[in-house]
């Protein structure tokens, strides 16, 4: 899965970001590893949106 969006590696969170016109997403996610793939996959199970510093 690849969005295009720069990604920070913390521990075993995945904090990845987007800057979307105004509106910067936020992914928080895990890396899984997956078999068949050798890369590891990120699977997001969180998503925060700010305008400035407004979660929206």
């Amino acid at each position: 899965m690849d969005l295009g969006l720069k990604t920070v590696k913390k521990r075993k969170n995945v904090y990845i970001w987007r800057q979307q016109k105004n509106i910067q997403v936020f992914y928080v996610g895990k890396l899984c590893k997956d078999e068949n793939l050798k890369k590891g996959t990120i699977k997001i199970f969180e998503k925060k949106r700010f305008r400035g510093n407004k979660i929206i």
